[in-house]
C-alpha cells in the first residue's frame, strides 16, 4: 500500500511539473505575441505615441476604479503610473 501511495505521489508531482511547464510555454508565447504587436504599433507610429496611448489607459482605469469601485488606493496607483509614463514621453519628445 505504501509503495502504491508513493508511486501515485510521484506521478502527481510529475503531472504538476508538466502542467507548470505547459503554462510557462503558453505565457512565453503570449509574451512574444504581445511584443510583436507592440513592435508593429511602434513601427506604424512611434514609441511616444504608443506610450501616450498606454498613459491614457492608466487614466481610464483610474477613473473606472474611482467611479465604479470607490477603490481610491488602486486608482492612485494607476494615476501614478500614468504620470510616470507621461514623464517618460516628455523626456523622449523634448
Amino acid at each position: 500500500m505504501k509503495k502504491l501511495i508513493e508511486s501515485q505521489l510521484r506521478k502527481n508531482a510529475r503531472l504538476r511539473r508538466q502542467e507548470a511547464a505547459k503554462v510557462r510555454r503558453i505565457r512565453e508565447g503570449m509574451a512574444e505575441e504581445w511584443q510583436r504587436r507592440l513592435e508593429d504599433m511602434i513601427d506604424a507610429s512611434s514609441v511616444a505615441n504608443v506610450l501616450t496611448l498606454l498613459s491614457g489607459v492608466c487614466y481610464e482605469k483610474e477613473e473606472h476604479l474611482q467611479s465604479n469601485w470607490q477603490d481610491d488606493a488602486t486608482a492612485r496607483t494607476w494615476h501614478r503610473d500614468g504620470k510616470t509614463i507621461d514623464s517618460i514621453v516628455s523626456r523622449i519628445t523634448n
